[in-house]
């Protein structure tokens, strides 16, 4: 059976402030990390300094305009 994963999805807060969260989620063993698109804030923004932030936890948008 593959080992379960764990994720966070990060509602709220500055493109800083979800990067953070996305750098002290993946010290504590998170696998994922998602971040949707608001319209103060770029999913792809924030996703490239979740990246940034992160060397193994996979990023996901669940929502990017076009």
């Amino acid at each position: 059976m593959p080992e379960a994963t764990r994720g966070l999805t990060v509602l709220r807060g500055g493109v800083a402030a979800v990067a953070d969260a996305a750098g002290e989620a993946e010290r504590r063993g998170f696998h994922t990390v998602w971040s949707p698109e608001f319209y103060t804030r770029s999913a792809v923004v924030t996703l490239c300094q979740i990246a940034a932030r992160t060397s193994r936890a996979r990023v996901g948008s669940s929502i990017a305009y076009g």
